[in-house]
């Protein structure tokens, strides 16, 4: 909880600086660079490595977020991060950073899984039929797993909708197990 406390605080930092028209890009670029880090782990060794002195550490850093085009004011988040022994949050900050911007703008997060992957005109259906629910914009990441058997699974904003076929087969099991059998008629002759 604390890693979280301390990541939002440091996401909050950021929105508090950008105007509203230079979220998007600054919400792409710390994703980006949160995915980096956590897919990179001779990036991660280099940046948590405490034999290194902080210069050295900070040299890999920035010649990085220049490849990267990071925005400024992002890239400085970044560097702080790193100044401050706190690195290993940029992935919780990014995602902080990212609810704290749909907030802003007026815009909510949502996670529809099914078991195979959707196609576009079911997406953008069911991203309208949920902006409608919602009476806000919807930003929709779809997700495949094929354990949903079939139908959708959507979170929305700690909601959570369950139209899945595994989840009414186990409704449907659980309610014919919970009744009473009564043997059939017997004949009597």
């Amino acid at each position: 909880m604390k890693n979280f406390l301390l990541a939002e605080r440091y996401a909050r930092a950021l929105l508090d600086s950008l105007e509203t028209d230079e979220l998007e890009p600054a919400v792409a670029a710390l994703q980006a660079f949160a995915n980096v880090y956590q897919e990179q782990h001779d990036l991660r060794s280099a940046l948590l490595n405490p034999s290194q002195t902080l210069e050295r550490r900070a040299a890999v850093l920035n010649a990085l977020l220049e490849k990267m085009a990071m925005p400024p004011k992002t890239a400085r988040l970044i560097q702080l991060l790193l100044s401050r022994g706190r690195i290993a949050l940029a992935p919780e900050a990014a995602a902080g950073f990212e609810r704290l911007a749909d907030e802003r703008i007026g815009r909510i997060g949502a996670a529809a899984t099914t078991a195979i992957p959707m196609p576009d005109e079911a997406r953008d259906a069911l991203a309208a039929g949920l902006a409608q629910f919602s009476g806000k914009e919807v930003r929709l990441a779809c997700n495949v797993d094929p354990e949903v058997v079939g139908g959708v699974v959507v979170r929305l904003d700690g909601l959570l909708l369950d139209g899945s076929l595994r989840t009414r087969l186990k409704r449907l099991t659980e309610d014919l197990l919970s009744r009473d059998i009564e043997a059939g008629p017997t004949s009597s002759e």
